[in-house]
């Protein structure tokens, strides 16, 4: 069986798009955080904190979801023994 190939300029495309929502999130949370007055005032200080927290959490989950595929990885086989416990020889 032959290793599949990937085309490096769909990968570049695709990490691309990634990075235009990532920014274009960001922006959002910084345009939209200053809007939303309706409850009591915030300092720009308390809205900066609002938007660290929140890039906090996203780098968070960012590089929970990039393990993930080594998290869910079986674990290597154990050597078959025989029943005199020594290991085959190969």
């Amino acid at each position: 069986m032959q290793p599949r190939r990937i085309n490096p300029w769909l990968v570049l495309v695709i990490v691309g798009i990634a990075q235009f929502m990532v920014i274009l999130d960001a922006t959002i949370v910084n345009v939209a955080t200053p809007l939303d007055q309706r409850g009591p005032p915030l300092l720009a200080r308390d809205l900066q904190w609002i938007v660290n927290a929140y890039t906090l959490a996203f780098g968070g989950f960012l590089m929970l979801g990039d393990a993930q595929p080594d998290l869910n990885r079986a674990p290597p086989p154990v050597p078959h023994r025989d029943r005199a416990g020594s290991r085959p020889r190969h």
